[in-house]
């Protein structure tokens, strides 16, 4: 008698590794189909949000249509909020079903760019440094500091600033500092904001002088 073989199909099994090559704004997803469950799957993607369950309102789905076998697969289009944190996991479908990896690790962002600094109360001796919180915030900034119109010499005056001011002291009149200030968080140092020339007032002794013959 012919025997008949009856193949029996499953849904591909899926597994997510770790988000990867994360700046403020971009990171590669990552999954693996490790089984195709007799059948090439013919969709894959990546859930992806805030959520660490990805049950949220904020969760999307990312979906790449072929005919995919076993092997690993990523995506790198997706655009992401500075200093946040996000998850994701895999799935891919074929003609029995669609299957998920687990939930991914978190990965944070780095924190974007935040605003180029300008000073405020500014005296012979000091002023205030002011910037505005990129957007996604920053967990604390760096400040830098050189002296001179253009100086690019410069060296870190402070660290772990919560707040978006840093208040400066013991400056010499009649002179221009420069600053420049980045976020950072776990993850890392986000860019550098423009850098600012801030020059200080002079004093009455220095206008004087300023004005003698």
């Amino acid at each position: 008698p012919e025997t008949t073989s009856i193949i029996s199909l499953t849904a591909p099994t899926v597994t997510t590794q770790s988000g990867s090559s994360t700046s403020a704004t971009t990171a590669v997803l990552n999954g693996n189909i490790t089984d195709t469950g007799g059948e090439n799957a013919n969709a894959r993607g990546f859930a992806w949000g805030t959520g660490s369950t990805l049950l949220g309102g904020d969760t999307a789905t990312t979906t790449e249509v072929g005919s995919f076998g076993t092997g690993a697969f990523s995506t790198t289009t997706l655009t992401f909020v500075g200093n946040t944190t996000y998850y994701a996991r895999a799935w891919a479908s074929n003609s029995a079903g669609t299957s998920s990896g687990a939930v991914s690790s978190g990965f944070l962002t780095y924190p974007n760019v935040p605003g180029t600094p300008t000073g405020s109360a500014i005296t012979a001796t000091t002023l205030t440094l002011n910037w505005s919180a990129p957007t996604g915030g920053a967990s604390t900034y760096k400040i830098e500091r050189c002296t001179g119109s253009g100086c690019s010499d410069f060296s870190e005056i402070a660290t772990g600033v919560a707040a978006t001011s840093l208040a400066q002291t013991g400056l010499t009149a009649a002179t221009t500092y420069r600053y420049r200030v980045r976020g950072t968080n776990t993850t890392g140092d986000g860019a550098y904001a423009t850098s600012a020339d801030i020059t200080t007032s002079a004093t009455a002794s220095t206008q004087l002088a300023a004005y003698r013959f």
